[in-house]
């Protein structure tokens, strides 16, 4: 494994910056007056000791920086010594060179301070330089990449960290110095202990809620947690987190009672310089996760041969029968461990965790389903007319033979195949991710049910073939599309461009949110009559706040304001949507489809369409329904 020289140079930033800012702020929050007065033999020295300790830590810190400016021209740069330019246009030109500059001034401010002699004046203002140049940090980060709220939560986060992490060493030898003296150690220690123990609750609580934050931006699922590096990374800083709480925990419950003791209080001095180390190992993770791609850029493999889903509850009777059954159990348990705790009962609150323990795992077990490791990769394609029609080709190149025309896996040589070919468009498009339809068509389903298409099919063809089988399972649900439409059904259209008239070109992505589409695929002359009265109410439409463009399914076109260029793959996979109940059925010379605003098919006319007064009623309906979640995604989970 090699180590990169950008994550060594952020952990040197980050333990020595951490380190001084949470040292010197020690003896501001956390070392009480008294300690001062009664313990001068104590205070004095192991102040000047922090103080020297910090100024070696700044001094590296400095040094550090400007290696991970190196380290940053090199990455940038691709060669081992980066041109004098690149490192001036770094730090004159990026958010990273702004806090590098700003941070070079701050530590190089808090050096001078340092080399001072310490009086009661120096204390914050050492202190609050450590922390602006702890706070500068963010600057160069991925959270400095994200919005204001997550950008000022990383702030947030080091300092809270700083605070806790960097406190820990001079608490550590201020309780090794109290362990000679009995009394001071039950006294001052107790004090000191007691002091640090609220900046440590408030700095846990903190840490939390801005962890929780930042990870919802850079990662966002639990398939990111699991199935990536950045989020494995991320676990095991939890895991050391929850270690360091631990070991807290256990120091404020057990050892600071009996701080009476000098050996209570050497035991203390160790669990704190141990909390530290913990405290180094996450710094050494989060200078690995800062070069690392954030899970919510990247993709994710499942590690586990199962995985979990409302959905999959749904699958058989028996499964929602135990589904519901464990919510019920689950809700009973909840109650009895409720009622345990307000009223005392022991026995009430084992029965009510053993109720818990049953209903997640027949809970677990009801909505369990087998997985691939891409069962949550989304495509890379977009979900498109150009991408489907690429699909198109390559399912009846590779694919139709078996599964048929349309999916129902009812080809030409389904009949001499020892298993049957699943029915994509009716079952399993529907109901399974598009990572999971693209690993079967990479790797097959083994035991002859299907044959691997790696050394076939390329990277890109794979997924086109999987957006067009998810295409022909919309076109199944399209069958339902009628003249009116359903609040409770909502199709994605595909992508596609336009560009009628001779004007501007324009996509439905580029009308989203603005206006509805009225796409006609028309043959002449039969569409003659319905294409003139479009013609005379285009103005009226557009108005209202629909669009409308005119393709031809066959034959010569047309020219005017509502009418676009021949576009074969568009006619034939819309066409897709009001395809013939049997092949024996001629194929429609008349289509039109009212996809809303927000991208979704809504209403389909296999014949004359709407008048376009109902056109306008239809659409101030759809303007009163929320906003779904985006369309046209081939996303599915």
């Amino acid at each position: 494994m090699t180590v990169e020289p950008a994550a060594i140079a952020r952990f040197g930033e980050y333990a020595t910056l951490l380190f001084t800012a949470g040292a010197l702020s020690f003896w501001i929050a956390v070392a009480p007056a008294s300690l001062r007065r009664r313990s001068p033999w104590l205070f004095e020295p192991t102040l000047a000791r922090t103080r020297t300790l910090s100024r070696w830590a700044a001094a590296v810190a400095l040094l550090a920086s400007l290696l991970r400016l190196f380290a940053e021209a090199q990455t940038i740069g691709g060669s081992t010594w980066p041109e004098p330019s690149l490192l001036l246009q770094l730090v004159t030109e990026t958010g990273f060179g702004t806090g590098l500059l700003l941070r070079v001034a701050l530590v190089s401010a808090l050096l001078l301070v340092l080399r001072l002699p310490a009086t009661r004046a120096s204390a914050p203002i050492s202190a609050g330089l450590a922390l602006g140049a702890v706070a500068s940090l963010a600057l160069a980060g991925h959270a400095a990449a994200a919005d204001r709220t997550t950008a000022a939560g990383d702030v947030l986060h080091l300092l809270l960290s700083a605070l806790w992490l960097g406190g820990l060493l001079p608490l550590a030898l201020v309780l090794r110095g109290l362990a000679q003296d009995a009394a001071a150690a039950a006294d001052q220690g107790r004090a000191v202990c007691r002091r640090f123990s609220a900046l440590g609750i408030l700095c846990v609580g903190g840490l939390a809620l801005t962890g929780v934050l930042n990870a919802w931006s850079l990662v966002g699922s639990i398939p990111g947690l699991l199935g990536t590096s950045y989020g494995r990374l991320l676990l095991l800083k939890i895991g050391l987190f929850l270690l360091m709480v631990a070991l807290a925990v256990t120091n404020q419950q057990r050892l600071v009672p009996a701080l009476g003791e000098t050996r209570a209080a050497r035991h203390l001095a160790r669990n704190a310089a141990l909390e530290a180390f913990l405290g180094l190992l996450i710094l050494a993770d989060v200078a690995v996760l800062g070069i690392s791609v954030p899970a919510a850029h990247d993709e994710p493999l499942w590690p586990f041969a199962v995985t979990w889903s409302r959905a999959a509850a749904g699958a058989s009777l028996w499964r929602e029968v135990l589904a519901l059954s464990a919510l019920a159990l689950g809700t009973a348990g909840l109650v009895a461990i409720g009622r345990g705790l307000i009223g005392g009962h022991n026995r009430l609150r084992w029965a009510g965790t053993g109720m818990l323990v049953a209903a997640l795992i027949g809970g677990g077990f009801a909505c369990s389903a087998a997985a691939v490791p891409t069962v949550y990769v989304p495509s890379p394609l977009p979900y498109s007319v150009e991408t489907l029609a690429v699909g198109q080709q390559v399912y009846f190149d590779a694919c139709a033979s078996c599964h048929g025309a349309h999916g129902y896996g009812d080809g030409p040589a389904a009949a001499g195949l020892a298993k049957p070919p699943a029915d994509l468009a009716r079952q399993h498009a529907a109901h399974h991710s598009d990572g999971t339809l693209w690993w079967w068509v990479t790797h097959g389903r083994g035991e002859g049910a299907m044959p691997a298409f790696a050394d076939v099919l390329d990277d890109q063809q794979r997924w086109a073939a999987v957006g067009f089988l998810r295409l022909q399972s919309d076109a199944e649900a399209a069958r339902a599309l009628g003249p009116a439409p359903d609040p409770a059904l909502r199709i994605a259209a595909p992508e596609f461009a336009m560009e009628r008239g001779g004007g501007a070109q324009e996509t439905l992505a580029s009308l989203r949110g603005r206006k509805a589409v009225l796409l006609v695929l028309y043959t002449l002359p039969d569409s003659t009559e319905r294409l003139d009265a479009l013609v005379s109410a285009a103005s009226a439409l557009d108005v209202a706040g629909i669009e409308v463009a005119a393709v031809q399914l066959a034959d010569s076109g047309r020219n005017g304001p509502i009418f676009a260029p021949a576009d074969p793959d568009l006619a034939s996979i819309y066409s897709l949507f009001a395809r013939p109940q049997t092949d024996a059925e001629p194929a429609p010379r008349h289509l039109e489809f009212l996809i809303d605003r927000w991208g979704f098919l809504r209403a389909r006319w296999i014949g004359t369409g709407a008048a376009p007064g109902e056109l306008t009623a239809m659409l101030h309906t759809l303007a009163t329904e929320p906003e779904p979640p985006p369309a046209g995604s081939m996303r599915h989970h």
